[in-house]
């Protein structure tokens, strides 16, 4: 426990270490984390963190309109991306309960880097084949999200939670 609380004392390069690494794996994932932090742990702290993990991850829910919106986007043949810094078990988890499987994934754990690096959007307009102002984006952190979007020149939008009526009004406006 006192190695989780040396973790938590900087909690920016535990968050950016692990959104970085894809392990499939809980037991591995952690055992990755606490080697990368020099921690000493139980097996009972794994089962502990199992727990955490899937609950948080279990516990995640899109916006409700999002499903709806992505199958819009799909049918009008629009490219859809998703850029994240979800852990790999709750990004699973929200393509689950989408039913939906983006055309481009730009993922903090396969790509080593943690929005709001700018190189996370670099890498969608690189993907996408498009200039950044043919892309749209909704992110729901100012931070994370639109600022370094925005500083790309890609179309940010803020999402909190009624993310049809910031979509509709987009579409009202681009008439789309």
């Amino acid at each position: 426990l006192r190695g989780i609380m040396r973790i938590q004392q900087d909690s920016k390069i535990v968050k950016e270490y692990c959104n970085t690494i894809d392990v499939q794996d809980i037991e591995q994932y952690v055992a990755n984390v606490a080697k990368q932090f020099r921690v000493e742990y139980a097996s009972s702290t794994i089962n502990q963190i199992k727990r955490l993990i899937l609950s948080e991850s279990n516990s995640l829910k899109p916006y409700l309109e999002v499903k709806d919106i992505l199958s819009e986007l799909r049918r009008k043949d629009e490219l859809v991306a998703f850029v994240s810094n979800l852990w790999p078990f709750s990004y699973e988890r929200i393509l689950d309960v989408l039913e939906f499987q983006p055309d481009i994934e730009v993922l903090s754990f396969k790509e080593g880097i943690v929005k709001p690096d700018s190189r996370m959007f670099q890498i969608l307009i690189e993907r996408s084949r498009k200039t950044p102002t043919e892309i749209v984006y909704f992110g729901d952190s100012i931070t994370s999200d639109i600022l370094p979007a925005k500083e790309l020149g890609i179309n940010a939008y803020l999402v909190k939670e009624n993310i049809a009526l910031v979509y509709n009004n987009w579409k009202i406006q681009n008439d789309k």
